[in-house]
């Protein structure tokens, strides 16, 4: 295995055990902060890819992650839990980063995009690690990443 995939891989395995101690601790900033570094795995990636292969579904999909990358940056903002608006925002900006994610890894399977296997179930599991505070905070309306 090449060295850049090794570093890659060891990041994302890191973005990952980010997202999940945010959603485990119930702490906002980590679990976006694991989002975001896990899409700029693919944004570098892509980008590569449509400079080497020049084919356009890399930049398509670089540029799907730039956007998700810009919804997900952690930032300082208080959450407004009691706000039925910022929580439906909060819903569907979840719902988006699940849905791009899962179709990434759907495409990596599927088509031969160039990218290792690995990194279509880093997607899938980053899926699931959305899932629970998506899932959970329907279900309990007292439960959000604080």
């Amino acid at each position: 295995m090449e060295i850049v995939a090794i570093i890659l891989i060891s990041v994302a395995n890191a973005a990952l055990l980010i997202t999940a101690y945010g959603v485990a601790k119930k702490k906002r900033t980590f679990f976006l902060l694991g989002i975001f570094i896990c899409t700029l795995i693919p944004i570098t990636g892509e980008i590569t890819s449509f400079i080497v292969y020049r084919e356009g579904i890399h930049m398509s999909l670089a540029i799907a992650f730039i956007g998700q990358s810009i919804l997900v940056f952690p930032n300082k903002t208080i959450c407004i839990s009691d706000s039925v608006t910022a929580m439906k925002l909060v819903h569907k900006i979840g719902l988006s980063v699940l849905i791009t994610n899962f179709f990434q890894g759907l495409i990596i399977l599927n088509y031969d995009i160039k990218a290792p296997m690995l990194f279509a179930y880093f997607h899938f599991l980053l899926c699931l690690i959305i899932s629970y505070p998506l899932i959970k905070s329907k279900l309990d309306k007292d439960y959000y990443l604080n």
